[in-house]
């Protein structure tokens, strides 16, 4: 074999390696984020949150940042904002686990 078909042969390795790690990434966050949804559903409670901050992501578009105090422990969460309007200082519903109210979600219509 050539170094140029060393060289493509590893490429081809190393772009198939790298794409399967990004899969099984992507796959992981999937199902953190289901199991986190299901243990908010089954433990649900609800508060109201204050808006800290409001910013923009490439991979999620508009995105706020909330705090909010259960049993004098504040607790923060971020949500995509979609076509919702929200300002800093805002108040926002928020479910979370009675269990564990860092696993929390904004309800922002």
């Amino acid at each position: 074999m050539n170094n140029k078909q060393e060289v493509s042969k590893s490429t081809k390795v190393i772009t198939i390696i790298i794409g399967s790690l990004m899969f099984i990434g992507m796959g992981t966050g999937y199902y953190m984020s289901q199991k986190e949804k299901n243990a908010i559903f089954e433990n649900k409670a609800e508060t109201i949150a204050v808006v800290k901050q409001v910013y923009s992501q490439i991979s999620r578009g508009e995105t706020c940042e909330y705090e909010f105090t259960v049993n004098n422990q504040k607790y923060s969460g971020h949500q995509a904002l979609g076509k919702a309007r929200i300002s800093v200082g805002d108040s926002v519903r928020v479910q979370y686990s009675s269990e564990d109210p860092s696993q929390n979600i904004a309800i922002i219509k």
